[in-house]
């Protein structure tokens, strides 16, 4: 995914709190994110690109390599039809 994109998650989608995360319901499946994952959904508003959706997070976790965890998630989400086109 190109770090300009603006990233924006599906409207119908139920996001259902965890203990590690959360769960989202759409259409007739259930997908589970761990924390991170869920952090990184959640971020998918449609108002913020990819690269600033990058720098936000390695900001807060200066020690990983966000770049590829935000990367490949996005590109996990998009092919599970979470990302609206």
């Amino acid at each position: 995914m190109d770090e300009q994109q603006v990233p924006k998650s599906v409207e119908n989608c139920i996001v259902i709190p965890t203990n590690d995360g959360s769960a989202v319901q759409y259409e007739d499946k259930i997908h589970t994110f761990n924390s991170t994952a869920s952090e990184i959904f959640a971020l998918c508003d449609g108002k913020r690109t990819v690269h600033e959706i990058i720098e936000y997070l390695q900001d807060r976790y200066p020690d990983e390599d966000i770049r590829t965890i935000v990367l490949d998630f996005l590109d996990r989400l998009r092919l599970s039809g979470l990302l609206v086109e």
